[in-house]
């Protein structure tokens, strides 16, 4: 009820960013990590420097050639950096497996150094609804707002799997307040 109360008062000093001017979109992600669960441990003892490894579509079912995006996010005390690189599904799949692509980036060699060294693998498939707003006042300044939230636990690149609302989700809604300096 509160973000019913919020939206009008955000739309007086900001506009929906280009990806929600038709309303929210979808965000699916499947979260990588090692067979004992290291990146999520970490983050759950409050490491102040911790990374975590993830592949973001924007439609559950892409084609091998559309995009997703290989992604790295650390935290390091008070600062989250994400890097971030698009690749072809495709790319995407070979890349999961430590296998080599023709892109050079590198968050594609961070992403392979995960996979051969430290045996990073698909663990959980996170999706959720977004509407997001940006300034044109204050440049760097984002709010998103995100809700339905839903998770599987996988062992697969798949975006389009059944998922279920967790239990702490239930009519919660995570608003995030982004900025770059």
């Amino acid at each position: 009820h509160l973000v019913d109360l919020l939206i009008p008062e955000l739309e007086n000093y900001m506009q929906r960013d280009r990806f929600s001017i038709n309303g929210p979109y979808d965000i699916y992600s499947i979260y990588f990590d090692t067979i004992d669960w290291q990146a999520f441990y970490s983050k759950l003892n409050g490491n102040q420097r911790r990374q975590k490894f993830r592949v973001r579509s924007y439609i559950a079912n892409p084609k091998p050639d559309q995009n997703v995006f290989m992604e790295v996010k650390e935290k390091n005390s008070d600062t989250v950096n994400k890097r971030r690189t698009p690749v072809f599904f495709d790319d995407a799949a070979l890349l999961a497996k430590g296998q080599p692509i023709e892109k050079e980036s590198p968050v594609v060699d961070e992403w392979r150094y995960g996979v051969l060294r430290n045996s990073i693998k698909p663990k959980l498939l996170n999706s959720y609804t977004r509407m997001a707003y940006a300034s044109e006042h204050f440049p760097g300044l984002r709010i998103t707002i995100d809700q339905d939230l839903r998770y599987t636990m996988t062992n697969r690149l798949d975006f389009d799997q059944p998922t279920q609302t967790a239990v702490w989700a239930h009519e919660t809604i995570v608003l995030e307040i982004k900025f770059d300096r």
